[in-house]
Formats: structure tokens, sequence, C-alpha cells
């Protein structure tokens, strides 16, 4: 049995099943009929998350919906809860007792599951008759609790460390994207050829012929008259003759 639950404290095993083999471990080596656990949720909500039977289910999920009974003051108190004889106990825990009754629960007896101050749940074990507990099932039922507890406090704090290594992932990755815009920035800044609704976007190159260049760096050199033979096209005619005049004009060059 020590050694499944030596098995349960690495960190990778499912906190559901450490609880699944506490529960069964309780009654198989104690003189429990039943045993359930119900765990604490990050607000401090108690919920059921396993159980030897379905009565077991009903006797816990009545003990948090009315917000008493052993379980409770156990998970509260950090204290082993002692219920001898359910019956005594109807003046305080009135629903707890007619829902144990139902199910033919006569003693329990509830174990906190706590390591360092952290309260993390309670263990409850049911019995069928009164009296029932004896010293050997107290001290099995609070080392399985102590197992159990070791595990899901390692559970938690690899879980807590992974999302932690995610948040630094994630601020790393932001970091990155803001640098690579601050460096398109300057880059736009520098260069306007790179500027394009504010992202740095790599614009091909267009190949220009060389008579489009040579017509770049030579147009305002030739007379109007030289303007078809300079681009290698016919002479403009009609509208066409008259753009290219005006723009010939528009800074007038001598030609020897």
């Amino acid at each position: 049995m020590f050694a499944r639950l030596a098995d349960s404290l690495d960190p990778r095993h499912d906190v559901i099943d450490t609880m699944d083999l506490l529960v069964h471990s309780a009654v198989n080596f104690t003189s429990a009929i039943e045993c359930g656990v119900v765990l604490a949720d990050a607000e401090g909500v108690l919920h059921v998350v396993a159980s030897t039977s379905e009565r077991t289910s009903d006797v816990e999920e009545a003990e948090l919906g009315t917000e008493q009974g052993p379980c409770l003051d156990s998970f509260r108190s950090g204290q082993v809860v002692e219920t001898p004889d359910v019956s005594a106990a109807e003046e305080r825990w009135p629903i707890f007792v007619r829902v144990a009754e139902e199910r033919e629960f006569c003693a329990g007896y509830a174990v906190p599951l706590l390591l360092r101050g952290q309260h993390l749940g309670a263990m409850n074990l049911f019995f069928d008759r009164t009296d029932a507990v004896t010293d050997r099932d107290a001290a099995i039922s609070q080392a399985l609790a102590e197992f159990a507890t070791i595990g899901i406090v390692q559970r938690r704090a690899l879980q807590h460390h992974a999302d932690r290594a995610a948040q630094l992932q994630h601020a790393l990755d932001s970091r990155v994207v803001i640098e690579r815009r601050r460096a398109c920035s300057r880059s736009s800044a520098a260069s306007p050829s790179t500027r394009r609704s504010g992202c740095c976007v790599s614009t091909p190159a267009i190949p220009v012929p060389s008579s489009m260049m040579w017509l770049s760096a030579s147009c305002t050199t030739v007379s109007p008259s030289d303007f078809g033979r300079c681009c290698h096209l016919a002479p403009a005619t009609g509208r066409g003759r008259r753009c290219a005049e005006r723009t010939l004009e528009f800074n007038p060059v001598p030609v020897s």
C-alpha cells in the first residue's frame, strides 16, 4: 500500500488518481466501510473529489451543501474530528446525521489534509457500528492523509512552476514583438521606401529598363523634337505630344 502511495508522491501523478488510491486504501486497511475526500479549490471552496461509493458521495455533498458536518469542521480547524455515534450529534449537525443514518452509517472519523498551515481538504471515514475507531485505524488514517497531502502539495507546486514558466515565456515573446516593431519604426524613419502603413514591409525592387533610366537622367536636356527619339518611341501626336511638351517646358534647358 505505502509503496503505491510513495509512487503517488511523483508530482506528475494525477491528483484524482492519488485521492482514489487514498480512499480505497483507507477502506482496505482500517475497519471503515466507506471513505470520501474533499479538496479546496483556489478560492477555498470544497469539492468532493473521491469516494468509495455513491452513498458516501451523498453524505459528503450534504455536508458541503449545508456547510455542516465532521468533514467541514476538520477542514476548518485542522484537527481530527471523531464521531463515535452519529445519532448523538443530531443537535450539532442535524442534516448530516439524517443523511448519514439513511445511508446506514453509525460513526465517522474525519482527518484533515494539512501541511505547514495549508488547509487542503479532509478525509472522512464511515463505520457501520458505533465506537468503531481503534488506535490502529487512527494511525493508518493519519499516515494515509499525510502521504496524500504531500502528493497534492508537490503537484500544485509543479503546476505553479509550469504557470510561471508559461507567463515568463509570454512576457519574452511580447518583448520580442515590441523590439521588432521598434526596429521597424527606426528603419521606416531612416528609409522612406520601407514605410508602409507603420509596418516594416520589404518592398521588392522593380527592375527599370536601361532606356527609362537614361530618360530619367537626360529628359531635361533634350529638345521637344528629340523626345520621341530619346525614348525610342514614335513621336507623340495630339494630346500626348502636348503633355510631353508641357513636361519639357517645365524646366527648359538650352540645347546647344
